[in-house]
């Protein structure tokens, strides 16, 4: 109900005007402008604004799921309780590079299936590469005079001492270690899928510049997926970690019906809102459910 302070204080371009329905205009509250600045500020910071963003929207997301618990437990007032919550990718990856450089190629599409392994992104990396071969040359160098020296020694071809053959055998495994280190740069310039999953964001393109940790690709698994929800504290001590229990899930124009197994219950009760969270795991081979769609968990009578 809009009284009259809250109507000075939220909408204070009201404040010569008479209007019965601020909705009927379009006229935001002062709240609106303000989620919009913080919105522009996080912009204003480019990549670096993305956690800040995300942590806003996460927390928006947490209060949403808390007001439909309430909605829910309310709505079903007599017979079991259908508790709501928001499904999530089992893993939800975003990936970046350890080393700056130039995007090279994108081997994958948005929407693609990957496996664990695959190569998805690659920076430039000719100079890696001509470097990789160098130190192989010299490699095999240093092998082939210590491995010379080694059989003359042995059959007393010539006078050989301990210390040539050391310094041989040394700089023989100087080499194997600058090689070493020069394949381990060559294959930070790709970047490798962690699982089997979907490309969901690629947010460079071929020709980009990137820098260290800037994320690049975002890849999810939705075989399996988490059903997250904040139940009321005494419902919460009611269940423990492996418990089944059956789920009713948003996909397309009808529910579906899955059993979820209990793989997670918070240790702790947010003292602002009585509730506690808890993570379902549930099998979507099918695919029929999208990460993120909302549903509810049926609690037994």
């Amino acid at each position: 109900m809009l009284t009259l302070e809250s109507r000075q204080r939220d909408f204070p371009a009201l404040g010569s005007t008479t209007y019965l329905n601020t909705a009927a205009e379009s006229i935001p509250p002062l709240c609106v402008r303000e989620a919009l600045e913080m919105y522009w500020q996080d912009k204003l910071r480019g990549m670096n604004g993305r956690d800040s963003h995300y942590a806003k929207m996460e927390h928006c997301r947490d209060a949403a799921a808390r007001m439909l618990h309430l909605l829910a437990v309310f709505a079903v007032a007599g017979r079991a309780a259908e508790i709501a919550g928001i499904t999530e990718p089992f893993f939800d990856v975003t990936l970046s590079a350890s080393v700056s450089g130039t995007i090279g190629s994108r081997l994958v599409e948005e929407g693609a299936l990957v496996k664990k392994g695959q190569v998805l992104i690659e920076l430039e990396k000719k100079l890696e590469e001509l470097d990789v071969v160098r130190r192989t040359l010299a490699r095999e160098m240093a092998q082939t005079e210590w491995e010379r020296l080694k059989a003359l020694a042995e059959k007393n071809a010539i006078s050989v001492s301990r210390e040539e053959l050391d310094k041989k055998r040394t700089e023989f495994n100087i080499a194997s270690v600058d090689l070493n280190l020069a394949q381990e740069q060559l294959r930070r310039r790709s970047l490798v899928s962690p699982i089997d999953g979907y490309i969901t964001e690629i947010l460079l393109e071929a020709g980009e510049g990137c820098e260290p940790r800037q994320p690049i690709v975002r890849v999810v698994e939705t075989r399996r997926c988490y059903f997250v929800t904040n139940l009321d504290g005494k419902l919460g001590h009611t269940l423990a970690i492996g418990q089944q229990l059956r789920l009713s899930l948003d996909a397309g124009k009808s529910p579906v019906g899955v059993e979820g197994t209990v793989s997670f219950v918070s240790p702790v009760i947010d003292p602002a809102s009585g509730l506690m969270k808890v993570k379902l795991v549930f099998d979507n081979a099918d695919g029929k459910v999208r990460p993120g769609a909302a549903g509810r968990l049926l609690m037994p009578e």
